[in-house]
């Protein structure tokens, strides 16, 4: 079985029910509007989609986590919300992180105001330049300082961008397109 979410670039986590897969192994379940997923199920797989928002995975202990995290949810606190409720399942597990493909500084320019609400929470080196040379959000920067602040032990990137990467679907570079999806399951 696989849960999803119904994204809204907030910070709502929600956990996976408690639901007898053995009726229906190919059962996919929307548990509702969030960003974020938890689960200890080992029956259960976790789907992300993105485009260039950032989906992050986590594990901790017997716990895992998966977070779609764009400009707006990272300001509004999905994974600060992703890893209190992490905490809750696996109070004294050390948890890790993978942050996957999303855009990068050299094709996400920004807006000024915005970009100064970044700057004020993580600080300057959240600032970066286009291939242009406009102002641009490192997406991926903020995200780790995200995670080091809440104290995630490590964390891991694929250093990919979306707009670049023709392999990967990017709405900042085709204005309309499909997502990609992280899948994030307990082995």
């Amino acid at each position: 079985m696989w849960a999803r979410v119904d994204q809204v670039h907030g910070s709502v986590v929600l956990p996976v029910p408690d639901v007898d897969t053995r009726r229906d192994t190919q059962r996919a379940v929307l548990l509702g509007v969030g960003d974020a997923m938890v689960t200890t199920r080992d029956d259960v797989t976790l789907a992300i989609f993105t485009a260039d928002c950032a989906p992050v995975a986590f594990v901790a202990g017997g716990v895992v986590a998966a977070a779609h995290a764009g400009w707006r949810g990272l300001l509004g606190g999905v994974l600060a919300s992703t890893v209190h409720e992490i905490r809750r399942a696996e109070p004294s597990a050390p948890i890790r992180a993978v942050l996957g493909p999303c855009i990068r500084p050299c094709c996400y320019e920004f807006g000024e105001a915005e970009l100064a609400l970044f700057a004020g929470r993580f600080g300057a080196e959240v600032e970066g330049r286009t291939r242009a040379g406009a102002r641009s959000l490192d997406l991926p920067r903020a995200i780790g300082l995200e995670l080091e602040r809440l104290k995630v032990v490590g964390w891991d990137e694929a250093d990919t961008c979306t707009a670049c990467s023709p392999d990967f679907y990017s709405y900042r570079r085709d204005g309309l397109t499909g997502r990609q999806v992280m899948l994030v399951a307990r082995a």
